[in-house]
């Protein structure tokens, strides 16, 4: 009987993953370049575009058949449009303008590349991009002001999903530029808002603060909310992507600080990439971890499980979990009522 020959196997996951990175970087250059402001009032060639940003037609064209295979762009007898997402998202001075983002993309993608070292010397290979303890002071800036647009759309989601008309005072720990409150001041009048963060971002938070309608109802507080004791009392605390760039030995000890200021029926909300106990699912949790394990020393996205066991013994109850549509999580809990 005749061996039968070796197939080797089809590269169904391994191809598709090589080339998983181009329109990312398409979209990169587009924003770079601001490709999509100049089409806001209409359809342009590929020779008129290049000349409204300056660029040389030869090098621009395959960007835009880039941009139109990765459906940022539109393209019709040679004549480029955006595409309804692009315009709202792409277009500087719309309401949902998110080009800043790109600035921290592109230092998460550079981070990325350094797993390998991150994990050979399980010290994070990507501090200074990343976290603020280590981040040369000029960077911090750069980075809230990233953060800022998708702060203040997490704390519009929390407005808009929750009751805040019955809490007074508000306590957002690790609260980068402020986004989440400053949302949240919006939406509540009466609520008064403090926002903890550590001495070398506070100033920058206290800037971005101070340029919101809301300013006089937020106080800054430069603090470290794990080894320094809270003050004041609360009766709602938010944590927004922060327990991820803890041990879980500090995600314990922040819960319980946070659980000593609630006053009894308080509510805690927490933002954040939350894995199920399988460790692989939602998938964008599952992934983000290779950026965690870089721009942090323990940092990483943990469990449900894990989340509930922390909550229960700093005296939460009512404990829920909701995964929203980026795949982050909301877990929401209460502090626990003594009759």
């Amino acid at each position: 009987m005749a061996d039968t020959p070796f197939q080797p196997p089809a590269m169904d996951t391994i191809q598709p993953l090589l080339f998983a990175v181009y329109p990312s970087f398409a979209l990169m250059a587009a924003c770079q370049l601001d490709v999509f402001t100049p089409l806001k009032d209409g359809a342009l060639t590929a020779e008129e575009l290049a000349e409204r940003i300056n660029v040389g037609v030869a090098k621009l064209r395959p960007l835009l058949y880039a941009l139109v295979a990765a459906n940022l762009l539109t393209v019709s007898d040679g004549r480029f449009s955006n595409t309804a997402e692009s315009a709202y998202y792409l277009v500087q001075g719309s309401p949902g303008y998110t080009g800043k983002r790109l600035n921290v993309a592109a230092k998460a993608w550079a981070a990325m590349l350094k797993t390998a070292e991150s994990i050979r010397t399980g010290v994070g290979q990507a501090h200074q991009e990343f976290d603020f303890a280590r981040m040369p002071s000029e960077n911090v800036e750069t980075l809230l002001r990233g953060f800022h647009v998708p702060a203040l759309a997490t704390g519009k989601m929390l407005a808009n999903k929750f009751d805040f008309s019955a809490r007074q005072n508000l306590l957002d720990v690790g609260g980068g530029s402020g986004g989440v409150a400053i949302a949240l001041l919006e939406k509540f009048p009466h609520l008064r808002a403090t926002i903890v963060e550590q001495a070398n971002v506070a100033p920058v938070t206290q800037r971005i603060v101070g340029e919101s309608a809301t300013a006089e109802r937020a106080r800054v507080v430069a603090a470290n909310a794990i080894s320094d004791s809270i003050e004041g009392e609360y009766d709602c605390a938010i944590l927004s992507l922060v327990i991820q760039m803890l041990s879980a030995d500090e995600a314990r000890q922040l819960l319980q600080n946070i659980g000593r200021v609630l006053v009894s029926g308080g509510a805690l909300y927490i933002i954040g990439w939350v894995l199920d106990e399988a460790r692989i699912t939602p998938r964008e949790a599952a992934t983000v971890n290779l950026l965690l394990i870089n721009a942090y020393d323990d940092g990483q996205a943990y469990t449900e499980g894990e989340y509930r066991a922390w909550l229960m013994e700093a005296g939460f109850e009512n404990i829920q979990r909701e995964i929203l549509p980026s795949e982050m999580s909301l877990v929401s809990a209460r502090k626990q009522s003594y009759r």
